[in-house]
Order: C-alpha cells, then structure tokens, then sequence
C-alpha cells in the first residue's frame, strides 16, 4: 500500500524530530485518529514512536500539545519537548516550513506499512 501524508508540523532537535502529519490515503468517512497523526522519529535508532494524543492549547503566540507519552509546547520558530516517562527534555526548533527529510518520510511509511 503507498502510504501518503501531509506533513503539518515538523519539530527538530539534535536527537529527535516530532512531527503532526495528516493520511491522505484513507477512505472517506474515516475517523479524526485514521488522518491525524503525532509521531516521534528516533534520530539514533531511527524508529518512529506514535504519540497518544489527549488534548491541546493555542494562542497567537505559542502552541501546547498533551500526550500520554509526554508535553510539547512551541512556537513559530522554537520549543520544547518533555518526556513523562523518563523526564528527557528536548529543545526543538520548527522546521515546518522546511520538506521533511527522506530518512524521516521512509521511517513514516515502514511505519504504517511494515511489510
């Protein structure tokens, strides 16, 4: 199956990128979760982790995103990642306005397609 995405966020640091990405492959009449999408890429092991997404905050100046993995907060050029789980904390830059690298795309796809 060709998997095809959007990318809507792309959040960058030195170990790890997160990004938001939007299925455009999916049958109509799927569901928010099928088409929307939190994922972390692994820099080291490069392997993607889903991020079980609960709830947001947004104003004009910064966005605030809540997972059950952990806390990401950002803004247009700059933010920060909290782990819950192991307390890591990341400095990310936004990178959403630049094309996603293929390393990171390929991980997406062996992702949602493993075969």
């Amino acid at each position: 199956m060709q998997i095809v995405f959007d990318t809507l966020y792309y959040l960058d640091s030195k170990e790890i990128s997160i990004l938001e990405i939007k299925r455009l492959d999916q049958p109509a009449g799927s569901t928010v979760d099928q088409i929307f999408h939190w994922l972390l890429f692994n820099k080291e092991t490069k392997q993607i982790q889903h991020l079980t997404f609960r709830s947001l905050d947004s104003s004009s100046v910064l966005e605030e995103r809540f997972f059950v993995e952990g806390f990401l907060k950002f803004s247009e050029t700059e933010g920060t990642y909290i782990q819950k789980f192991n307390s890591g904390q990341f400095e990310i830059k936004n990178r959403s306005t630049e094309p996603l690298p293929e390393v990171i795309k390929e991980a997406v796809r062996l992702y949602f397609d493993p075969a």
